[in-house]
């Protein structure tokens, strides 16, 4: 999780209980939400295929690019920016 303006930007990972909906995904997810002064502005998954090794790093990246889709490029970029200052190299 981290903070830039007043956006929270929060990773959840996930197994799903029970079976996936989809029969090519596999039981494990990760959701980005992006919350404005407590309300949701934008979420975003990335699923896990049965081919894939689950990487939470890769995940996250996938995640808050889908929960980033509406937002103007100017914001992308500062939260990318502020995403990548966050992540352990």
């Amino acid at each position: 999780m981290f903070t830039i303006k007043d956006w929270k930007i929060i990773f959840i990972h996930k197994s799903f209980e029970g079976k996936p909906v989809f029969s090519y995904i596999q039981n494990r997810y990760v959701k980005c939400e992006i919350e404005e002064s407590g309300i949701l502005v934008g979420i975003g998954f990335a699923y896990c295929s049965k081919k894939d090794q689950f990487n939470k790093a890769k995940g996250r990246k996938v995640a808050l690019r889908k929960a980033l889709e509406r937002f103007s490029k100017e914001d992308r970029t500062l939260i990318w920016e502020e995403y990548f200052k966050h992540v352990k190299k």
